[in-house]
């Protein structure tokens, strides 16, 4: 999907913050975006071949200021290029590694932990339980990391010891990790996990959770949104700089797309989306039989990301154009008058006519598509024929 994000403060990390999205020389940072590469045979680099290879993108590597659209907004480059990192992604010095460091070395009887993967470590599947991956781990104020991913089998339990799985390794992978500093955003992400439905095959929870953040201590405990509860819920999470992102969560109760019937409407925006073919970006892909299950992606607007992620698309396939709410009319004033129309998902094609070509330069297109609204009191839209504007 396309990633942008929001203008944010800049922010230096106290040293003794471990609880964290950690960058591969052990300094803490507001996020991270990491991309797996999928296994090719074709390049020279030892990890390229054998699957272990990741390139990223971290909070530092982009300088802030107050305007993101003002002249002055500039990003740094990267360190080393497209920043594909020397390291192989199941490394302890990995970034992910340094991350989830505290999981495995710390082992504080104080800290939270919870993962989850529809896919757990020793194989088990799940079809029903939300189509999610993910780890978080805090400490006992609170601050510490929510790391979304789209690895199978991933990451290890503690006792096991941190590794990169071979499952992970033949296809791109993605993943997404945020800081948080206490606040309400341990309880953001428990809500968000509550409409999830995480399949979780770990959890460490100090008697501490329930008491501060009884949202977390319930998602933990494996509660699930209930018929009566939300189908969907957006929610604003801040990170450790305080930089809003917004979480988007859905349960099998949505029976929708996730990106083009929740996400896309709520950013207002065009969204690239990968489905299953060798990868998924985020945690749940664009397929119909995801309609059916839980799931959530994580946003927030980021100009470089995106283009950084622009930049290794090969091609894009429109989406076929689905109409909902559409008023059948053979005129604008029909069209006008028509405030009760139904709310279903059939194709209602509207009749266009030259009184609604005329009325075009008075209506916002949205997303470049030619789907004009008649109404700020229509509940709809009126979609015409692209040769009628062209």
């Amino acid at each position: 999907m396309t990633t942008m994000l929001w203008t944010v403060f800049c922010f230096i990390f106290p040293g003794a913050l471990s609880y964290a999205c950690m960058d591969e020389d052990g300094q803490a940072v507001d996020w991270w975006v990491a991309y797996k590469l999928p296994k090719l045979k074709t390049l020279a680099d030892d990890n390229v071949q054998d699957g272990h290879a990741y390139a990223y993108f971290t909070a530092k590597d982009v300088s802030y200021n107050w305007g993101l659209d003002k002249p002055g907004y500039v990003a740094r480059p990267p360190k080393n290029g497209c920043m594909l990192s020397s390291k192989s992604i199941g490394d302890f010095e990995s970034l992910i590694g340094r991350t989830l460091e505290p999981l495995y070395s710390n082992a504080s009887k104080s800290q939270f932990a919870l993962l989850y993967n529809d896919e757990f470590p020793n194989g088990t599947v799940s079809f029903t339980k939300g189509h999610t991956k993910g780890a978080v781990v805090m400490d006992d104020h609170g601050s510490g990391f929510w790391l979304i991913h789209s690895v199978p089998h991933f990451p290890p339990k503690p006792e096991d010891g941190f590794g990169y799985p071979a499952s992970g390794r033949t296809y791109g992978q993605t993943l997404f990790c945020v800081s948080f500093a206490g606040g309400e955003s341990p309880e953001t992400i428990g809500k968000q996990l509550t409409v999830n439905e995480p399949f979780i095959y770990f959890k460490d929870i100090p008697a501490w959770v329930q008491l501060r953040f009884p949202s977390m201590f319930e998602a933990a405990g494996g509660k699930k949104t209930m018929s009566a509860g939300p189908a969907s819920q957006i929610l604003e999470l801040f990170t450790s700089s305080g930089m809003s992102m917004t979480s988007f969560a859905k349960s099998n109760l949505f029976n929708q797309d996730l990106y083009s019937e929740l996400v896309a409407p709520a950013l207002r925006s065009e969204l690239i989306a990968e489905t299953w073919r060798h990868g998924v970006l985020r945690q749940i892909c664009r397929q119909k039989t995801q309609f059916l299950r839980a799931g959530g992606t994580l946003c927030f607007r980021e100009r470089i990301v995106w283009l950084w992620f622009d930049a290794i698309l090969s091609g894009i396939e429109d989406c076929p154009v689905v109409r909902k709410n559409v008023i059948v009319a053979e005129s604008a004033s029909e069209a006008l008058g028509n405030l009760h129309f139904e709310n279903d998902s059939q194709d209602k094609t509207v009749i266009c006519s030259d009184g609604l070509h005329e009325k075009q330069l008075e209506c916002k297109v949205l997303n470049s598509l030619n789907v004009v609204p008649i109404s700020e009191e229509v509940y709809g839209h009126c979609l015409a024929k692209e040769s009628l504007f062209g």
